[in-house]
């Protein structure tokens, strides 16, 4: 158990240390930029389009707590709240986009594995 606990601590240890793999890109475009104001733009850019992408699956989260409904149907599989939300408090055409947008991109996960 020990072992394992310090494994973990120095893998995040490193990883806060030296950067993940999804942080490269963001170090690679921000060392290839000409002058530091550039580099802040670019900063302030990707954190502000970076709280956006956190609002749509917040709104989800809260539509599904706060539903009795649905509260009470994903008690048992909390994975199932992206679905079952979109599904149920959509109108149709929306709900069936939705649902075809998260299988497509189930199937391209698939694929690439």
């Amino acid at each position: 158990m020990f072992l394992l606990s310090l494994v973990t601590y120095l893998d995040t240890w490193a990883m806060i240390l030296l950067g993940g793999i999804p942080w490269q890109p963001y170090y690679q475009r921000a060392l290839s930029l000409r002058s530091p104001a550039q580099v802040r733009s670019l900063s302030l850019l990707a954190a502000a389009s970076s709280a956006c992408f956190v609002v749509p699956p917040v709104i989800l989260g809260v539509v599904a707590k706060t539903t009795p409904r649905l509260a009470e149907e994903l008690q048992d599989s909390p994975s199932a709240v992206l679905p079952v939300t979109v599904h149920r408090e959509t109108p149709y055409l929306v709900s069936m986009l939705c649902l075809a947008a998260i299988r497509c991109g189930f199937g391209q996960k698939t694929l690439a594995i």
